[in-house]
């Protein structure tokens, strides 16, 4: 099976099946990380370039006294938790000396400023043991809190939103598990939703299901745009997070595309049938099947692959059966 990897484009192994996924088609794509462009133990340091032009990393870290070596850190690690995300980013903020405040902050930084942001990233919080493993996570114009600011607690596993008087727990989670976190800010004149209101969805990665979905929430300060997502450390608090395929989009998804029909043909690779085709680049193929050999009507089986220019082959997730029909499509 041939297959590149491109941008929003992830392949691992799920209970011995190697599944290919794709993010939506948001918008204009302003920052991009999935890890995989760095070599492990690269550090992340302020002003960092990304994948997009214009986009930078920003990591800052203050204090009393600010010396090595318990400064906070942010590292590419191979992922450690054995859910194959290949390479992860470390973001840790370690104890205080003495007392003394470690604050920290990561911010990623979009190519311009918007008026409606679109904030995705997977998370895994490590437990410490201690209760004030806190980090806050917000959107923001490029250095003001403009839209959210939520506490994630690792060791009380509540994701909070301050909505104005004080924290709310909006959700908990396991520790130790991979979630993905989307959060929607709309600007003042955003088209795409109401006026400076975010929505929050947090999924669970294991088995797809929905921890959090939230929308109409407010804005905590007005802000003219959103520009950015930043995470970071309050007082003495610290933490130890994985952070991974983390992007900004400046709007909302649209329509789905419902594509074309692509010529394919049956084949047998390994004893296991599947269904090739030749990819033009950068296009999104979807495998989708019938129930049976006399219906017509398709639906996905959720094998997804980004073209490449050569040819492919998609095998059905559930196990391609002789039974069904298949047809590749193309977006």
């Amino acid at each position: 099976m041939k297959m590149m990897k491109k941008a929003l484009t992830k392949t691992r192994m799920i209970a011995g099946m190697l599944v290919v996924t794709t993010s939506p088609a948001f918008g204009v794509l302003t920052f991009n990380e999935d890890m995989e462009q760095y070599a492990t133990n690269t550090v992340i340091v302020t002003g960092s370039p990304t994948t997009i032009p214009g986009s930078t990393w920003f990591f800052q870290h203050f204090g009393s006294p600010n010396l090595p070596p318990n400064l906070p850190t942010a590292t590419v690690i191979a992922d450690p938790t054995g859910a194959g995300h290949g390479n992860v980013l470390a973001y840790i903020n370690p104890f205080p000396i003495s007392g003394h405040s470690r604050a920290t902050s990561l911010d990623a930084l979009g190519a311009a400023p918007s008026q409606t942001l679109v904030v995705n990233f997977d998370l895994y919080t490590v437990p410490h043991g201690n209760t004030s493993d806190q980090i806050h996570h917000t959107i923001e114009t490029l250095s003001r809190l403009t839209a959210t600011d939520a506490l994630i607690d690792g060791d009380v596993a509540e994701y909070a939103v301050n909505e104005g008087t004080g924290y709310v727990q909006r959700a908990t989670f396991n520790l130790g598990e991979w979630y993905h976190v989307t959060e929607t800010a709309y600007g003042p004149t955003s088209a795409d939703g109401p006026a400076q209101t975010f929505d929050v969805r947090i999924t669970r990665e294991f088995d797809g299901s929905v921890v959090l979905d939230t929308t109409g929430l407010a804005w905590r300060n007005s802000q003219n745009d959103v520009q950015a997502t930043k995470f970071g450390s309050i007082g003495t608090s610290n933490f130890e997070i994985y952070i991974d395929n983390l992007t900004l989009n400046n709007e909302i998804p649209g329509p789905p595309n419902p594509g074309v029909t692509v010529a394919s043909t049956n084949v047998v690779v390994a004893d296991t049938r599947g269904v090739s085709f030749q990819s033009e680049s950068d296009k999104t193929y979807r495998l989708q099947s019938t129930p049976d050999l006399v219906s017509t009507n398709f639906s996905d089986t959720g094998a997804i692959a980004i073209g490449d220019g050569g040819g492919m082959t998609l095998f059905d997730p559930a196990g391609t059966s002789a039974s069904k029909n298949y047809r590749v499509r193309q977006n």
